[in-house]
């Protein structure tokens, strides 16, 4: 029994004496106003336990409310959050619901989303705001979480993309709960990131290179130009470019100049009408153009 009861059961004894010694006062002063006296004497001796039972019920809301805040203090959200539920509409019961709800669904499930809409929702509530940014950055860090030697390209973009959000959300919340710890997390692991695509993007280059290379060897000048062009700039592939066109040129030039001696050759045998077509072929090579008007 508490303090409250125990001082309302000395109120009410007290009021008990207090009215007896009144009735036996009043007893002779007539039977209406004995009745009277009864009356009042009867509702509050009834009417006691009813107070004294409401006090015991909120006592139990608020021992019950202790709990779930203890739970909340020792981490077990999805406890707290059947205690508060249990409390009904006592009090702040029903947001601390919510609020636990999703600090549950974001820690034990991985639901940011869920848990941003739900901190979203309560508004003003606590530091509910705080809590919708900062699992948010939860959610953008979470694409961090691959490996980034074995990841795809596109993983280590989404990747990069999601801590540079999460970097961004966790410097606006200062010293909110570990965000500058994750802010920190986040930025080795954008140049963890950074440096292995930097280290693709050069295996790429220098095996775009080689391919070049390889045709250039072997004489498919026009593709390795191709080729090259796409990593100008790239050791020294604009040079290689200079050398396949001159490579060019001087092929080009000995087909030329093999089709003219063979018209040469047609001409100089009177097969003139076989010598002009292959002058046309080459026209514009030497003296082709005269050769054809003689």
């Amino acid at each position: 029994m508490n303090q409250k009861t125990q001082k309302n059961l000395m109120q009410c004894e007290t009021m008990c004496i207090i009215s007896i010694t009144m009735f036996s006062h009043k007893k002779n002063q007539g039977a209406f106003e004995m009745k009277r006296m009864l009356a009042m004497l009867l509702a509050f001796v009834l009417a006691f336990p009813l107070v004294a039972s409401s006090e015991s019920a909120t006592a139990a809301l608020q021992e019950m409310y202790a709990q779930a805040e203890l739970l909340m203090v020792q981490g077990d959200y999805a406890g707290a959050a059947a205690k508060f539920e249990a409390l009904g509409a006592y009090s702040d019961a029903s947001q601390m619901t919510m609020y636990c709800k999703a600090i549950a669904a974001a820690e034990t499930m991985g639901l940011y989303s869920m848990a941003v809409d739900a901190f979203n929702d309560l508004g003003d509530f606590k530091d509910s705001k705080q809590m919708a940014q900062y699992y948010q950055g939860r959610s953008y860090e979470a694409y961090g979480n691959v490996n980034v030697a074995t990841a795809s390209d596109s993983d280590l973009d989404k990747a990069l993309w999601g801590c540079q959000e999460a970097e961004k959300i966790y410097g606006g919340l200062a010293f909110f709960k570990d965000s500058l710890t994750r802010m920190a997390a986040c930025g080795e692991k954008i140049k963890e990131i950074k440096n292995e695509q930097s280290a693709r993007t050069a295996a790429k280059t220098e095996a775009t290179y080689q391919k070049a290379l390889s045709l250039e060897q072997n004489g498919e000048y026009a593709e390795a130009i191709k080729v090259y062009q796409t990593i100008k700039g790239y050791s020294d592939s604009t040079e290689r470019i200079a050398v396949c066109q001159v490579a060019i040129n001087e092929q080009t030039y000995a087909i030329k100049e093999q089709t003219y001696q063979e018209a040469l050759t047609l001409e100089d045998n009177g097969d003139y009408a076989g010598a002009i077509k292959l002058y046309q072929t080459i026209n514009g090579h030497k003296d082709s153009a005269e050769r054809i008007t003689i």
